[in-house]
């Protein structure tokens, strides 16, 4: 099975939220007989004919990063004006989601982009997101901050380990 994964690693939330991704448990299960295609970015890049290519060779897609509505964005973006430059995979390009499970651990991409996705046009098998935000700062304290960070990478990881073991359904990952 091929496998692609995107992970905004340096962004300061990504880096915290998704750090079971620094640790080989989880990439030691997956490497196990599959082909895994792992991105570990954090500037601006551009998605180009190799990466659409790795996407359309591949059969689960995994996003960790930021999220909007409409969109699986490269990094966080603050101002609308710009954000196309920020885009990893919207309308235009969901195409290549064709026939793919997809899990995007990113917020509120489950919305618009996961309906379409799922959708006639596209045709994805699935599409596992979130509809709200993932909520981590609340005006907490930086060590309960800390306690919020640990917690979710730990539950994501639990998650991902006990889905690939038990091979679960995508309803099943959802329900964990």
């Amino acid at each position: 099975m091929n496998i692609f994964i995107y992970w905004n690693y340096k962004d300061n939330d990504s880096k915290k939220i998704y750090q079971f991704l620094n640790q080989s448990t989880f990439f030691e299960l997956l490497e196990e007989g599959n082909n895994v295609i792992f991105h570990k970015e954090h500037q601006d890049f551009i998605i180009d004919n190799l990466m659409h290519n790795e996407i359309r060779n591949s059969d689960i897609i995994l996003f960790f990063t930021h999220g909007d509505d409409d969109s699986i964005l490269k990094f966080r973006y603050k101002d609308e004006l710009p954000k196309e430059r920020f885009i990893f995979l919207d309308f235009e390009n969901a195409e290549l989601l064709r026939g793919k499970r997809v899990i995007a651990i990113c917020c509120r991409s489950a919305n618009q982009l996961g309906e379409y996705c799922v959708g006639e046009k596209v045709q994805s098998e699935f599409f596992v997101g979130f509809q709200d935000d993932l909520i981590y700062d609340e005006g907490f304290s930086n060590e309960f901050k800390r306690i919020v960070f640990k917690t979710y990478s730990s539950a994501f990881e639990r998650a991902f380990i006990n889905a690939y073991n038990k091979k679960w359904p995508a309803e099943g990952f959802v329900l964990f």
